[in-house]
């Protein structure tokens, strides 16, 4: 493993690609919708709304990420 000095912004994001998700709010078509996406920044999918995000996430092995 790599000493996390030598980690790139890729390397960091690849390290939970599958297992963490983010939620983002974006506007589309003038409403603010939730963007889930992989920890790598892949988008997967969008909600109209963060408890509908939380519910698709309940129910697979990927889990929240918090990030500021």
């Amino acid at each position: 493993m790599k000493d996390s000095a030598s980690f790139s912004d890729k390397d960091f994001a690849l390290l939970g690609a599958k297992e963490f998700a983010y939620f983002k709010k974006v506007m589309i078509a003038g409403e603010e919708m939730i963007s889930i996406h992989a920890a790598d920044g892949s988008p997967l999918k969008v909600t109209p709304t963060e408890q509908e995000a939380l519910n698709l996430l309940k129910g697979s092995s990927i889990k929240r990420a918090l990030i500021h």
